[in-house]
C-alpha cells in the first residue's frame, strides 16, 4: 500500500489543498492557509502513516515551504520520517 500526499502549491492562493492518494486512489482531500501548511502536512502524515510528501509549484516557494515542513517535523515531532519531494 503506498500512500502519499500531493500538494499544488499557488503563491498567491489565501488556500491551498493537499491531498491523500492511496495506490493512484484519492481517498482525502484537505485545505490549510499558508500559516498552517506545515501543520496540515504533518497531521495527515500521521493521521495516514505516510511518509512521502509530493510538493509542485514554483521552485523557490516550494523549496521554503519545504524547508519549513522539514523543521515543524524534527522540533515538534521530533521525527526524520518523512520525504519531501520537489516536482
Amino acid at each position: 500500500m503506498m500512500k502519499k500526499i500531493i500538494g499544488i502549491l499557488r503563491p498567491f492562493d489565501r488556500v491551498k489543498t493537499l491531498y491523500v492518494y492511496e495506490n493512484g486512489n484519492k481517498i482525502d482531500m484537505v485545505t490549510a492557509p499558508i500559516e498552517e501548511l506545515d501543520e496540515a502536512i504533518l497531521t495527515l502524515c500521521q493521521k495516514y502513516e505516510i511518509s512521502q510528501v509530493d510538493l509542485t509549484g514554483p521552485k523557490k516557494y516550494t523549496e521554503g515551504i519545504k524547508n519549513k515542513v522539514e523543521q515543524a517535523n524534527v522540533t515538534k515531532y521530533n521525527a526524520s520520517n518523512i520525504t519531501i519531494n520537489l516536482i
